[in-house]
């Protein structure tokens, strides 16, 4: 079997290295009306495509196969083969599969419930457990409302994805943008306010059984109904709609052989943020599709996304995705060719080029869309992109927040403490020893030219106050790996104020008393060693970048106090601590003596590990 197997792939993975003539075909009905979104695929490979919308799709054989036979199914009619090279018509007529129903069948009280769950259960069993790579053809358009002859733009292109097993839980993979082409109406371009992020990941985002999509990771909150009873490869289809309120609604459609989902569509109309950026978002709705293979194995074969933003207007955003071949996935797409979530699918589309399509299966398109492209004018790509489908203006400078861990040593000099008023009589004799500080650092940074940045931080404690700091922080970037993955290594600058405590103990006391005139009450005080001042901490960071959106690094710096003033932090305790009260009493203050040899505190180096998040 095994070797069976290999066969199958083997021919799956060489066959489109040798191709012939592109045919055109129309799928109809026996009504002579078009079928849309009909999947076809010759026979004994995973190379295919589905017919547009008029019911056309174009494809090109391999050589490999002496005598290529095409299969042409769609829900609700007979499947129907053909061979390529001998059938006689442009036309191919798919006879309708009518479901009869010969005797009533009891089934169980929540039967839907328990035909959802038996195809959650069989989805490892049905779709492939190894990685695969996708080569497919993805076409997405923007325009605004009641404006879809008239669009923002039109890009097309062809995609290589790597998708992951099945097995578990995933929306991952990489994609690799080939060659497209693209229409931009410049002038509408101009006047839009944000990127649009979208496209390329189609076939990770909405593919609803690998992603395990809302209902099918949790079905609690929908409302289950067997709505249809319909027919593919001569099997039944249980048409399984479901709802959630008034927000989410859809459908699957489940083989009752198997239980595989054959199709699955999901329409969201609330659940949204209330502001989406400078946007919100008014609907949300994608169908995905798949088809058997041979191998009994059930793959990705198409989707199509719509969703509509008010801007002012509304701005409508529709793409879709077909998958024309799969076969098992070898290598990585290296990271530099990688299209990233993040990324502007206009801007990775390629330069056009008339003649491109005609090697290539694909959607085909109408001809209001081709003569969009034969007039296309193409300006320069621009540079701006974000993480979100409503991006920022194309004018924003980069911004990126980063979260640290840090671990900051802290040395404590042999010191003498007394300090003496009509309520609190307190002295202590601190031997040197060494302290440290835990503490959470959040920063915000702006790039002002390419790969320098300048930003501001704030450095917290975990525990009883340690250390703490505001600073303006100066970063340079150099990339080590031009080549591949960035490997970033990082010199800072970092200037601010900072906090250094050492605690000493606590005294209780009856009476009331001031410190610089604020009144303590409490019953209790927490004393600490304390010195504040400014600070300035060169430090070095290495960093690797996961995505265009997460970098991780390792940053280690040193610190020296450029002025410095010393004492003691009286701090209340058993209090609320918004209103609890914590005063600084610099040393020869209200009868405060300290005695010490060099610096009391000092923090000479520091080590932390964090993220970056956002485009650099």
């Amino acid at each position: 079997m095994k070797i069976i197997l290999k066969i199958y792939f083997l021919l799956s993975f060489t066959i489109h290295l040798f191709s012939q003539e592109s045919k055109t075909f129309l799928v109809v009905d026996e009504h002579k009306d078009p079928i849309p979104f009909a999947h076809v695929h010759f026979k004994n490979t995973m190379n295919g495509t589905i017919s547009n919308v008029n019911g056309e799709f174009r494809i090109t054989a391999p050589n490999l196969l002496i005598d290529p036979t095409l299969v042409i199914s769609s829900i609700g009619y007979m499947t129907k083969e053909i061979s390529f090279n001998n059938y006689s018509s442009n036309i191919i007529t798919l006879p309708e599969d009518i479901v009869r129903l010969n005797e009533v069948v009891v089934v169980p009280k929540d039967y839907e419930r328990e035909l959802l769950n038996k195809a959650i259960e069989a989805i490892p069993n049905n779709y492939p457990a190894r990685e695969e790579r996708h080569k497919g053809f993805a076409r997405e358009s923007a325009f605004w409302q009641d404006s879809s002859n008239n669009p923002i733009y039109v890009a097309e292109s062809t995609l290589e994805t790597i998708k992951d097993s099945y097995e578990t839980k995933n929306s991952k993979g990489h994609v690799k943008v080939s060659e497209g082409r693209r229409y931009i109406d410049q002038e509408q371009k101009d006047k839009l306010p944000t990127v649009i992020v979208a496209g390329s990941h189609h076939i990770n985002r909405f593919d609803a059984v690998g992603f395990r999509s809302s209902l099918l990771s949790n079905d609690k909150d929908f409302e289950l109904e067997i709505s249809d009873t319909l027919r593919l490869y001569n099997e039944n289809l249980y048409k399984l709609s479901f709802k959630k309120g008034e927000d989410v609604n859809g459908y699957l459609l489940i083989i009752d052989s198997s239980f595989a989902i054959v199709e699955a569509y999901f329409d969201y109309k609330g659940s949204f943020p209330l502001r989406y950026r400078d946007a919100s978002r008014r609907f949300m709705n994608y169908k995905v599709s798949y088809e058997r293979s041979e191998d009994n194995k059930w793959r990705y074969k198409h989707s199509k996304y719509n969703t509509a933003f008010k801007y002012g207007k509304i701005l409508n955003l529709k793409s879709e995705f077909v998958s024309t071949r799969t076969e098992p996935n070898e290598e990585k797409i290296p990271y530099l060719e990688r299209i990233h979530r993040s990324d502007v699918f206009l801007d990775n589309v390629g330069e056009y080029d008339s003649s491109f399509w005609k090697g290539y299966t694909i959607i085909i398109p109408n001809e209001g869309i081709e003569k969009l492209f034969r007039k296309a004018d193409l300006p320069e790509s621009v540079s701006t992109v974000d993480s979100t489908e409503i991006s920022k203006p194309d004018n924003n400078k980069a911004i990126r927040s980063h979260f640290e861990i840090s671990y900051i040593p802290i040395d404590v000099s042999q010191a003498g403490v007394s300090f003496s008023n009509d309520a609190l009589d307190f002295s202590s004799n601190e031997n040197a020893t060494s302290d440290y500080s835990i503490n959470f650092v959040w920063g915000l940074d702006l790039e002002i030219r390419e790969n320098f940045w300048v930003g501001i931080r704030t450095n917290t404690t975990f525990r009883d106050r340690q250390y703490s700091s505001l600073d303006f922080v100066v970063t340079r970037d150099f990339n080590l790996n031009p080549n591949g993955r960035p490997i970033l290594i990082s010199p800072k600058l970092i200037i601010g104020h900072q906090w250094v405590n050492h605690s000493i103990g606590s005294v209780e006391h009856e009476s009331n008393y001031k410190i610089n005139g604020k009144k303590f009450d409490s019953g209790k005080t927490n004393l600490y060693l304390h010195e504040r001042g400014f600070h300035l901490s060169p430090t070095i960071s290495l960093g690797l970048e996961k995505n265009q959106v997460v970098k991780y690094f390792l940053s280690f710096g040193t610190n020296v106090f450029l002025k410095r003033s010393t004492g003691v932090v009286f701090n209340e305790d058993d209090q609320f601590f918004l209103t609890k009260k914590n005063e600084f009493l610099i040393e020869g203050g209200e009868n405060l003596d300290l005695n010490y040899d060099g610096d009391l505190l000092s923090v000479n180096w520091m080590v932390s590990f964090g993220i970056y998040l956002g485009r650099s």
